[in-house]
């Protein structure tokens, strides 16, 4: 059942988090902390850190965008990218990848064909249920709920990010 393979790959990467904030450092102190870290104060860590607001996307000459595509869609889908469609988690808030996705805003592709605009749409809509080079694949939608209109706009701000 393919939800069960999403939830699985989700608990996997969450546990794998978990242990790497709380796995003994073998410093000598019972957490793993330094003494430090242990001098915040409790309503410090409680803190929520702020929504991710990512960079400005990126501006592109009219005439290089694919058919369909706008400008405005590219700064709306930078808006998913760093809020709703929750990219922002694997990919990092600047997407230049980290221990769980590519870096998307280098012009390296593992899965569209030099930054195909329709392939990132399909990459975007149906995941990556077996990743070339990443151990958690992706969900649909990144796990997130979105428009079909959504999907477009963040699959145009990904395709920009590339320098289109």
């Amino acid at each position: 059942m393919p939800s069960t393979r999403w939830f699985l790959a989700l608990a996997v990467a969450s546990a794998f988090a978990l242990g790497a904030c709380t796995a003994d450092a073998g410093d000598g102190t019972e957490d793993g902390m330094d003494d430090a870290a242990d001098e915040i104060p409790a309503e410090t860590m409680d803190t929520p850190d702020p929504a991710p607001t990512g960079g400005a996307a990126p501006q592109i000459d009219p005439a290089a965008l694919p058919e369909g595509v706008t400008q405005q869609m590219i700064d709306a889908g930078q808006q998913i990218f760093v809020n709703a469609g929750f990219c922002y988690t694997c990919h990092g808030q600047d997407a230049t990848g980290g221990q769980l996705a590519p870096n998307l805003a280098d012009d390296t592709w593992i899965h569209a064909e030099n930054g195909d605009f329709e392939q990132i749409v399909g990459i975007v809509t149906n995941g990556i249920p077996e990743p070339v080079e990443f151990p958690t694949p992706m969900q649909p939608m990144g796990g997130g709920q979105l428009t079909e209109a959504q999907v477009r706009e963040v699959s145009a701000y990904v395709w920009s990010l590339s320098g289109g």
